[in-house]
This record gives structure tokens, sequence and C-alpha cells, in this order.
């Protein structure tokens, strides 16, 4: 499990992936991949859930984003870990190749929702 200094190491090396993070009900250890999310929609019946092509998160930092600011980088990551503890009591720092993500739908105060395909866990928080 990295810890976060060697986390910002992987974005000051400039590493060709995204990282996000994701609050989670299920604990995943480190390595793992990510489930696909679910998102519930209404169809005007009743609501149902579809399951998404990746796993939902929020951005934190994508490879060719500027890395002269690590500590804004680091605040980022703190700030968007405990938002997304709202989503469940497991925090995980996750990471994905930078072409393999897409906009979601969900808004939030931390910055749009990214759906990752075949996301890995880089470390827990």
């Amino acid at each position: 499990m990295k810890t976060i200094d060697q986390v910002l190491e992987m974005i000051e090396n400039e590493k060709q992936i995204v990282i996000a993070v994701r609050g989670d009900e299920h604990e995943y250890e480190y390595m793992d991949y990510t489930k696909n999310s679910m998102h519930k929609t209404d169809d005007g019946y009743m609501e149902e859930a579809v399951e998404l092509e990746g796993t939902s998160a929020l951005k934190v930092w994508e490879y060719g984003m500027d890395v002269e600011d690590m500590e804004a980088i680091r605040e980022r990551l703190l700030r968007v870990a405990e938002y997304v503890r709202g989503y469940g009591s497991h925090v995980h720092i996750i990471a994905c190749e930078v072409n393999q993500y897409e906009y979601g739908w969900d808004e939030t105060d931390c910055g749009q929702e990214i759906i990752m395909k075949d996301a890995w866990v880089i470390s827990k928080m």
C-alpha cells in the first residue's frame, strides 16, 4: 500500500495515469481492481440500478496537469478523501491509465464524477 507521499511521488514522476479518490462500503487491498459502479436511473415507473462501464470516483490529478504545487495537490487529495467518506466508510486512492476514463453525470462540491475503466487501488486512507 502506498503512502500519500508515495502517491505524490508518482505524480511528480508524471506517470501516465489518472489518480482519483473513491468512498466505498467495500474494502479493497493494494493493487486490487475495483468493481464497476452502479448508477440509479428513474424510468418514470421505478428506480433501476444500471452497471457502469467502470468505477466512479473524483479526480485529483491526471498526467499532463501541472505538478509545480505539490502542496496544493496534497490538499486536494485530503479534501476529496474527506468528501467521499459520505459515499462509504472505506476511502481508496485509485488509478487508471490516462485514456481510460470519461466524465459521469454527477457534479459534486469537489468536481465532476469520473468513470474509470480497469481502475486499481494504490492506497487506502
